[in-house]
């Protein structure tokens, strides 16, 4: 059994084998094509003015940034109002739309440079993260997508330890294999792209009701025969996903994670799905030699316990600022990671809808 479990846990070095990264070294570009940065905001009294901030002194010149107000319930707009920002308040949603698509759609209609940068209201740049983005972009033209780089405070958001490696991991971007296959979708907090490739794809028109829109957004810029890239976003771009509290981080992960595991390529579930039962296993086997009498078995098991959180470790500290004990205490935010997906499928399958920032958000 041993020797089975080790299998399972060298199936990690396979999916996160390497983080693509935006080159941060030498000076900046000196000089940089305008952008239209689209910000759809619902709720964010919170995160807005970090990420405007983080903006201030690096923006391009005749570059604009749009935030849509999708009916925010807080002071959203009332922040937005005090930044150098084209503010438009989202009309009423429409049939068949979700609001982060349809915000997107109507800061695209609005922009007016050729080149479109979407961010999530919970992002926000390091000084230089815009220029090396925009430079990043401008090496091949082809629509470009960031996860961001986790900032967490918090010890509660330590939990979302395995979400942000499935994430990563699903993607098909961090494989051996490298850039000789393509990603199988978009990362969600950020798209760059430009404004004759969205108009092609159909924008978000094409995603008006899917939960988890740029990662299908991702596939259509495939369908149409274009190249994408996913990069991870450590020195560049950051996020802290749910500051608001752990109730907060729960209804997020479960309003697109079961969806966002369907969208995983076969091989890629296939392989995500026997590390994780490998860890599941050897936390039942280390917690069945701890009552027994057997010293010598009960050393192995902690060898294969320490050789996962070491593994796990070495994965999480490219992609958040995860803690040591994080990674040595896996078994937590491994048991975390399986609640919340099970209550996600029950509300994706069953309920057919989650709670959202004051919506109730339809999972089909």
């Amino acid at each position: 059994m041993v020797s089975f479990i080790l299998l399972l846990w060298s199936v990690g070095f396979l999916l996160l084998w390497k983080v693509p990264r935006i080159r941060t070294s030498g000076p900046p570009p000196a000089s940089l094509r305008p952008v239209s940065i689209i910000v759809p905001a619902r709720n964010e009294e919170n995160n807005l003015a970090r990420l405007l901030v983080s903006l201030e002194n690096q923006i391009p010149p005749e570059s604009e940034i749009l935030v849509v107000d999708d009916h925010s319930e807080d002071a959203t707009a009332r922040i937005a109002h005090h930044h150098a920002v084209r503010l438009i308040l989202s009309r009423p949603l429409p049939a068949g739309w979700l609001g982060k698509p349809w915000a997107c759609w109507q800061g695209a209609q609005e922009a007016r440079n050729d080149l479109f940068l979407f961010l999530d209201a919970d992002t926000f740049f390091e000084p230089e993260g815009l220029p090396r983005l925009i430079e990043e972009f401008g090496r091949t033209g082809s629509p470009l997508f960031i996860q961001p780089y986790h900032r967490m405070r918090k010890p509660y958001e330590q939990l979302s330890a395995y979400f942000n490696l499935i994430v990563m991991a699903g993607s098909n971007a961090c494989t051996v294999l490298g850039e000789r296959i393509q990603p199988n979708g978009g990362f969600g907090p950020c798209l760059i792209c430009s404004k004759e490739d969205y108009d092609r794809v159909g924008g978000h028109q094409k995603v008006a009701s899917r939960v988890i829109e740029h990662f299908i957004l991702g596939r259509e810029f495939l369908n149409i025969g274009r190249t994408i890239r996913c990069r991870g976003g450590k020195g560049v771009l950051n996020f802290q996903m749910y500051p608001g509290g752990f109730r907060s981080m729960v209804q997020g992960f479960k309003k697109s994670f079961f969806l966002g595991s369907q969208a995983i390529s076969f091989w890629s579930l296939v392989l995500l799905s026997a590390w994780i039962t490998g860890a599941m296993a050897l936390t039942r086997h280390l917690g069945e030699e701890a009552f027994s009498f057997s010293a010598r078995t009960l050393l192995t098991w902690i060898g294969v316990d320490l050789l996962f959180a070491g593994q796990l470790f070495w994965m999480l500290v490219r992609i958040g600022n995860f803690r040591w004990w994080t990674a040595l205490f896996f078994q937590v935010p491994l048991v975390f990671f399986t609640l919340v997906f099970a209550s996600s499928l029950i509300d994706t399958l069953f309920r057919r809808k989650v709670a959202w920032k004051g919506r109730r958000v339809k999972t089909e």
